[in-house]
């Protein structure tokens, strides 16, 4: 796993004025996390992980949903499984963005 110098977000997230929250997370997580963010997918979340050829990308694919869906969830005030997320990234809202690459991903 990288080691990520990144500050852990406030509890009370809020996205106020003219604001850019930045979030950096790692992806290669060990599996009791990995088991963790699976529970918050939704089925065809879910199912787009099983659909990946390599166990090491599904886990990725899954690490990075759960955190997006972590993060949506403590500025929605909302549990991260309850999120109805597009599947698509294109889908998303135009001001928020992603970046993953490897074993990590930064998301604004």
């Amino acid at each position: 796993m990288p080691r990520i110098l990144w500050p852990a977000p406030p509890d009370d997230l809020d996205l106020a004025g003219n604001q850019v929250h930045v979030f950096c997370a790692a992806l290669d997580l060990p599996a009791r996390q990995i088991a963790h963010l699976a529970e918050t997918l939704s089925p065809d979340e879910s199912e787009r992980a099983r659909r990946f050829r390599f166990e090491r990308d599904a886990a990725r694919f899954i690490a990075s949903r759960g955190h997006l869906r972590e993060i949506l969830g403590r500025f929605l005030q909302s549990s991260p499984d309850r999120l109805a997320l597009p599947p698509n990234p294109p889908l998303l809202p135009a001001f928020f963005d992603a970046w993953t690459r490897g074993e990590a991903f930064l998301k604004a």
